[in-house]
């Protein structure tokens, strides 16, 4: 297994599960490390790779044209006849995100992502947002970071610029983001999972248990003998929602009643 980040326990659970052995290779946010560790699986020779976010993805896909990969999942899809896998609903992720931007910030009029700098996938990201806050004329502008510096200088001018949210993206330093954001009393929503866990408000990420099962489908057929190019790439709608509730009272954000009722998780 190849990931960008931190992969979630479920998916690798739902792996081991089918008796595979499992070798997790994780950049830890350190992009530039991706292509010498997707190179040494290559060199492992495993019977397919699974690769957790669309950096490790496209690393992989570079270093292999043979071994099957698996997208799991991937918001950008990549082509190959050895790709297959689960590519993210953007539309459908963007609106949900959205939606949860009114509900938490109910007049936000001025909204921004944060976005690793090393992840090209954060360019679709934003452009999905973008077209499903058009129909709320609520633009998303972006600060695009790597340093320590970078994280510090963005939430600074958006103080300036008096910024109702932040959205946090899926590659970001989940701890650095909802530190900062804590600071400068910013209501923040991550797009990826382990936020509110960090200390952030709110998160809006892909179902862990579902994408586990789906990823664990596709596994089980190719090391049964299917070609990855047999295998349909499906989109993957399915996401969850966790609040922080003792974040939400430090920054005085009165959450909905509706909008708790449909958490999956709820920290106290």
């Amino acid at each position: 297994m190849l990931s960008a980040t931190a992969t979630s326990g479920d998916l690798r659970e739902a792996i081991e599960a089918l008796k595979a052995a499992v070798d997790v290779r994780s950049a830890e946010g350190r992009f530039a490390l991706l292509e010498k560790l997707a190179a040494d699986v290559v060199r492992a020779k495993p019977d397919a790779i699974v690769a957790h976010e669309t950096p490790a993805l496209a690393a992989a896909a570079k270093a292999t044209q043979r071994i099957p990969i698996i997208m799991a999942p991937a918001f950008e899809r990549v082509d190959g006849a050895n790709v297959t896998g689960l590519v993210v609903d953007r539309a459908r992720y963007a609106a949900g995100v959205v939606n949860l931007v009114r509900d938490v910030k109910g007049n936000a009029r001025r909204v921004a992502l944060l976005a690793n700098a090393d992840d090209p996938s954060s360019r679709a990201l934003l452009a999905s947002l973008n077209q499903a806050a058009a129909r709320i004329r609520v633009p998303v502008g972006v600060a695009r970071v790597k340093t320590a510096d970078d994280y510090e200088a963005a939430f600074a001018q958006w103080e300036r610029l008096r910024l109702q949210v932040v959205l946090v993206g899926p590659t970001a330093d989940a701890r650095r983001a909802a530190d900062l954001a804590l600071r400068y009393r910013l209501p923040a929503i991550a797009l990826g999972s382990g936020f509110v866990e960090a200390g952030g408000l709110a998160s809006y990420s892909i179902s862990s248990k579902e994408l586990a099962a789906r990823t664990m489908t596709y596994v089980a057929r190719i090391l049964n003998g299917a070609r990855p190019q047999s295998l349909p790439v499906e989109p993957l709608a399915a996401f969850q929602l966790a609040l922080n509730l003792k974040i939400a009272r430090a920054l005085e954000v009165d959450l909905p009643d509706a909008l708790l009722g449909r958490a999956d998780a709820l920290l106290q």
